[in-house]
């Protein structure tokens, strides 16, 4: 296996001179005067899982996914036993099992 020499430029070894960082620090008050734009934040609001409080703790990520996934399964649930009672109130043939036939009067 042969190892590949990463390519690096000769300015890149070099610091940066006096005049360059000069211009470096013009470049930067003339673009901080020229960008005033400070945007205004909102205060947290919304489901917990979005609050900042929250935020970047790993076992809270694992809670919030096992919480959607459960969600997602008793949404999906609800939906499935909503289209079978739908499916069973359009049902108009009821047979008569064995039982029910033996329990009811011989004919006349």
């Amino acid at each position: 296996v042969t190892a590949v020499k990463e390519f690096e430029f000769a300015t890149a070894r070099r610091g940066v001179d006096a005049r360059s960082a000069s211009r470096m620090r013009s470049i930067e008050a003339e673009r901080d005067q020229l960008c005033t734009f400070q945007p205004t934040l909102l205060k947290a609001s919304g489901p917990d899982y979005l609050r900042r409080d929250n935020a970047g703790v790993a076992g809270d990520i694992y809670e919030r996914q096992l919480a959607w996934k459960r969600r997602k399964e008793e949404e999906v649930e609800r939906k499935r036993s909503e289209k079978t009672r739908e499916k069973d109130g359009e049902c108009t043939f009821f047979p008569m099992t064995a039982s029910q036939f033996s329990a009811s009067p011989a004919p006349g």
